[in-house]
């Protein structure tokens, strides 16, 4: 994954995941403005620290396919929702 300066329309940061598996989908938590979940094809979502960008913090299996999205609850900071095609409950 790679984060960019809009203003000066270059990359500014890489970040290194373990999975060879393609990115659906990034959300910024609106509870710490260094974090950040990405999610993978894989099923795992993995949870970032700007700070770090060489290792996640956090990985765990959401889905047993694509997680296609992500979002932060507003108010819980330790509550993340996942949407895949696997109909998880």
């Amino acid at each position: 994954m790679k984060m960019f300066d809009v203003r000066k329309k270059e990359c500014t940061t890489t970040f290194i995941s373990n999975t060879e598996d393609g990115v659906r989908c990034v959300q910024h938590t609106p509870h710490n403005i260094y974090q950040f979940a990405a999610s993978f094809d894989n099923g795992c979502v993995q949870i970032w620290d700007y700070r770090n960008p060489s290792m996640y913090v956090k990985s765990f299996i959401a889905h047993k396919n694509s997680v296609y999205t992500l979002e932060w609850h507003p108010e819980e900071s330790n509550k993340l929702a996942t949407g895949g095609r696997d109909k998880a409950e």
